[in-house]
């Protein structure tokens, strides 16, 4: 299976079971809440799109201020490309983990508002599933699995 695919499944598998486990979780709360399904159907994508965008944004901010960094020491900026081209990007793939943990979080409150009863157990089982979902994230980006989703090449990300 070439590696786009793979990575294509897996990211299927992600949104639909993050989705699927939502809406159940939900409904299993607040059995008659059409809000608090529509809460959980979109958490689990949510926090991953936004997990990944924010990682991305940070890779690219992290690149350029090494790029930036490496042209004032070296005084040209050609020269800086080719030495960045060597090490890599910075990543930032811990942005995964905070990204569920907050979106859960907030969607955790939601459905216990929603609920009414038993607010801190909900609260917190949503805090464990965030951070749960953001750590296996966390460690399939760590494998190099979402490298390839915008660029052809992978782009080398480095994780300090």
């Amino acid at each position: 299976m070439s590696e786009f695919l793979l990575t294509g499944a897996v990211l299927l598998s992600l949104t639909m079971g993050g989705s699927l486990a939502g809406v159940a979780l939900s409904r299993w709360l607040v059995p008659h809440s059409a809000a608090a399904a529509l809460v959980g159907f979109f958490m689990l994508p949510g926090a991953l799109g936004l997990g990944l965008g924010l990682w991305w944004v940070l890779a690219d901010l992290g690149g350029l201020v090494m790029l930036l960094r490496g042209a004032a020491r070296a005084r040209s900026l050609r020269k800086s490309l080719m030495e960045q081209d060597k090490v890599g990007w910075r990543g930032g793939r811990f942005v995964l983990i905070l990204t569920s943990e907050g979106v859960c979080l907030v969607s955790g409150i939601i459905i216990a508002l929603l609920s009414g009863q038993h607010m801190p157990a909900i609260i917190g089982g949503y805090a464990v599933l965030g951070l749960g979902y953001g750590v296996f994230v966390f460690l399939l980006a760590g494998k190099g699995l979402f490298d390839k989703l915008l660029w052809e090449e992978p782009v080398g990300f480095i994780e300090y």
